[in-house]
């Protein structure tokens, strides 16, 4: 167990998702709407929490995913996944999969081109799409 640096600006509230990656831990904390960074030893490095409707914000997160094909922090929010590098500057944001409204609970990268999302619904529903022309 790694104790982790808390202060009253670096506060965790509901954690939803956690996943180490290149001697860092990422926190996706549901209750502070954004992702805490953490080293190994669980000093604090920075948050990522750029809730709003402008570049590089966005709305509600739903998954991470630390894409080891790009080495980037990769957000679901809804159906839009926004890429930053590692030290949380938005990088790109990808338009989500189909035309409908469907909104996504999670997903990963196949390599560099390809993203499987996954829908829950009464069964689970996989759409597997390509993010960038070769």
């Amino acid at each position: 167990m790694i104790p982790l640096e808390t202060n009253d600006n670096v506060l965790i509230g509901w954690i939803e998702e956690i996943v180490y990656y290149q001697g860092r831990y990422y926190i996706l904390d549901r209750q502070q709407k954004g992702i805490q960074v953490f080293d190994d030893k669980g000093k604090f490095i920075f948050q990522l929490n750029k809730r709003g409707q402008g570049p590089g914000e966005y709305s509600e997160l739903r998954s991470i995913y630390l894409n080891p094909f790009t080495s980037r922090i990769d957000i679901l929010d809804l159906s839009v996944i926004h890429s930053y590098d590692l030290s949380g500057k938005h990088v790109k944001k990808y338009p989500p999969p189909t035309n409908s409204t469907i909104f996504f609970n999670s997903f990963v990268a196949l390599n560099e081109k390809h993203m499987c999302y996954l829908r829950e619904a009464e069964e689970k529903e996989f759409i597997i799409i390509m993010l960038r022309k070769a």
